[in-house]
């Protein structure tokens, strides 16, 4: 699982029950491995404010997949909160 960070602030994630909470910077992006599938992934903004998550199936990498977290514009585009399972 590779994890990108596009909001303009830093962001705590976990993926639920394999991993403890971890922070990444703003722009920046993580590779998580050996992770069995599905998994809950959970992420706040370090400012609290809203996010949002997509999660699809690498357009370049066989068997991963890429969790993207961005800025939410409003209150019901906000998932912090995701079931990631093989195809995405």
């Amino acid at each position: 699982m590779v994890v990108h960070n596009d909001a303009e602030v830093s962001i705590t994630y976990r993926v639920v029950g394999n991993t403890g909470f971890r922070v990444l910077s703003a722009g920046e992006s993580a590779v998580l491995t050996g992770l069995p599938v599905p998994v809950n992934f959970f992420v706040e903004r370090n400012d609290q404010g809203l996010t949002t998550t997509s999660v699809e199936a690498s357009p370049t990498e066989n068997n991963m997949i890429e969790v993207t977290v961005d800025e939410a514009l409003y209150p019901d585009a906000e998932v912090r909160s995701i079931l990631v399972n093989e195809t995405g």
